[in-house]
């Protein structure tokens, strides 16, 4: 009797290890699952042609600056840049070529803002930038200096390239319209326009 004991509880054991094996296997299949579709999500938010954020979840991101700001009264800046003169570079080296500045504008911008800046092509040759922690004096000098490293780089390119910014800071805005993403947007848009109409390849920031 004893004996049967025995053998049953070794029977069980055997068994129970060999549940826990299994759990094992599918807690790993699980993350690997997991991180799998963490990032099929990610792919899905990137703009394809300049690795940087469509514009989708650039304007979720600005939206989510947005409430940080309402609550934590955190400043930040964004800018709509604009490349110069895209439509004469597609018309003079083809669309395949008006990618390729494309792709080199978002290589600038992404090795030459910091990790918590969020960088979006908002549409065509257009593309909106959110500065982090950012007064609008300090925004103005980030855009300067982003439109300096693409003029200087860009005397590489087959082209003469260079980009408009306009310029706006989340505090410019009066206090009920501080929860507008679209004001901020037009704010720096209209700036954005100032800048092309007034000459090109300029920051303007109020």
């Amino acid at each position: 009797m004893e004996k049967d004991i025995k053998e049953i509880k070794e029977r069980v054991k055997k068994r129970l290890k060999k549940i826990d094996m299994r759990l094992l296997e599918m807690e790993e299949v699980i993350n690997v699952l997991k991180w799998e579709l963490k990032k099929i999500k990610e792919k899905s938010n990137i703009d394809p042609l300049t690795k940087v954020y469509n514009r989708g979840y650039i304007l979720h991101a600005l939206k989510r600056m947005i409430e940080n700001y309402q609550k934590f009264k955190v400043p930040f800046s964004i800018f709509m840049l604009d490349i110069d003169h895209f439509k004469k570079i597609n018309d003079t080296y083809g669309h395949l070529y008006g990618d390729k500045v494309l792709e080199f504008v978002g290589k600038v911008l992404k090795s030459n803002l910091r990790e918590e800046d969020k960088i979006g092509r908002y549409g065509g040759e257009e593309f909106l930038v959110i500065l982090s922690f950012s007064k609008k004096e300090e925004g103005i000098k980030v855009a300067e200096r982003i439109r300096k490293i693409i003029e200087e780089k860009g005397k590489k390119l087959k082209c003469s390239l260079t980009v408009s910014i306009g310029v706006a800071n989340i505090e410019e805005l009066e206090e009920k319209d501080r929860n507008n993403m679209l004001k901020l947007i037009e704010l720096a848009d209209s700036r954005l326009y100032v800048a092309k109409k007034t000459g090109r390849n300029k920051v303007v920031g109020g």
